[in-house]
């Protein structure tokens, strides 16, 4: 019988590709799988077709087609989704100030590399599966 052990995973919901291609970087870094999804629609599609629910979101809000907000709605009525972590990421203030019972967290753009960090370490470290990354603390990420 073998052990198989696969990282936990964190779904990132954003259409725009430079920065989703960083957040993997950071994600990836710090010992999580990345799923990323540019639109509402797709994140719902995704999360509905997962054997395990990601450890983590980081959601834009302004996203197409389901918005970042009805988004939320949907993961709280869904009780597979109702105790994943959301952190909200965007360049508009008003955006971040969205309430919802998953919502732990709001940062702007530019990413704040070390506050993500920080939230990875905090809220995506859950025993639902998976192997649990390291707390070593790693450097020379270098971002765009």
């Amino acid at each position: 019988m073998s052990l198989r052990y696969r990282r936990p995973l964190i779904l990132v919901v954003d259409e725009d590709e430079r920065l989703a291609s960083v957040l993997r970087g950071v994600v990836a870094h710090e010992g999580f799988g990345v799923v990323n999804v540019s639109n509402g629609k797709a994140a719902l599609d995704r999360l509905r077709a997962m054997h395990e629910p990601p450890r983590l979101i980081i959601l834009e809000p302004d996203i197409p087609g389901i918005s970042g907000a009805a988004l939320l709605e949907a993961l709280a009525r869904d009780t597979r989704f109702v105790g994943i972590p959301v952190v909200l990421l965007s360049r508009e203030p008003r955006n971040l100030r969205i309430h919802s019972g998953n919502v732990v967290a709001s940062i702007g753009k530019p990413i704040p590399v070390e506050e993500l960090k920080s939230l990875l370490k905090k809220h995506a470290n859950s025993s639902r599966g998976g192997i649990v990354p390291s707390a070593t603390p790693r450097s020379g990420l270098r971002l765009p």
